[in-house]
């Protein structure tokens, strides 16, 4: 099922993309389960799942379904860049010194 047009003065449109942001910042939140700063998946495989996820598909599959196969397949895998652990792996200058 897919969503109305964002782009509306409708208070129904308004609080229901309000509650997406909202279930899209828990799903966020709920990925940080570890301090780690990488999965540690190999990029081709990463690739591959994200591919399986299928792009333009026929006929739109909604929001909830976006956010599930997110969850379930990228947000695993992101960089975690707040992470203690992440910092050895920066090559800047400033960090080296």
């Amino acid at each position: 099922m897919s969503d109305p047009v964002l782009l509306s003065e409708s208070k129904e449109v308004q609080d229901r993309f309000s509650q997406m942001l909202r279930e899209t910042l828990e799903a966020i939140f709920r990925s940080y389960s570890d301090d780690s700063a990488f999965s540690g998946i190999d990029p081709y495989e990463l690739r591959e799942k994200v591919c399986g996820l299928g792009f333009l598909p026929e006929k739109g599959k909604g929001f909830e379904e976006v956010l599930k196969d997110t969850e379930k397949v990228i947000m695993p895998h992101l960089l975690r860049t707040w992470s203690t652990k992440y910092m050895p792996h920066l090559h800047s200058p400033v960090l080296t010194e």
